[in-house]
Formats: structure tokens, C-alpha cells, sequence
């Protein structure tokens, strides 16, 4: 990845201005850094429902997905009598 920016001008009509004003906390320097935090925060989401849905594919391919819980004791099951009993 390229540690490179690139600027881009948009135009935002004055009652979405207004509102985004009346949203956002005044802890940021400018109109710009909100929408750079805005972003970062739906790339950010994004890569993580990407994530996610890597993990729950490679569940499902083990047979663990589904619905079906993987194996493993719970309370009340019966104390295993050896190691062969127990669902690593």
C-alpha cells in the first residue's frame, strides 16, 4: 500500500451541513476531519464483516456452522472416564 493521499473536493448542500454540525462533537478541527473519521469508520466496518465472514465460512467448512455448535463438555454432561471420551 501506498503511503500517499489523495484530496478530492465534494459539495454538500447547507441543511446537510447544518445537520452534520448539529451531529458531530466539536472535538474535531474542521468539516474535512469529520468526513476522513466518517470513512475510516465504514472502511473500518467493512473489513470487518469481511473478517467475519471469512471466519464463519471456514466454520462451515469444518462442519461447525449451521447452527450446529461444536463439540465440547457443559455443565451437567458426565465426567469423561478417559481421554478418548473428551470432544477436543
Amino acid at each position: 500500500m501506498y503511503d500517499t493521499s489523495m484530496q478530492i473536493t465534494i459539495t454538500i448542500p447547507d441543511e446537510d451541513v447544518d445537520e452534520i454540525d448539529k451531529l458531530v462533537p466539536h472535538s474535531y478541527r474542521s468539516r474535512a476531519e469529520v468526513v476522513r473519521v466518517a470513512l475510516a469508520d465504514l472502511l473500518r466496518a467493512r473489513r470487518r464483516r469481511l473478517i467475519d465472514d471469512q471466519y464463519l465460512a471456514a466454520l462451515d467448512a469444518d462442519g461447525v456452522g449451521g447452527g450446529e455448535a461444536p463439540a465440547a463438555l457443559r455443565a451437567g454432561d458426565l465426567e469423561p472416564s478417559s481421554w478418548a471420551q473428551i470432544p477436543w
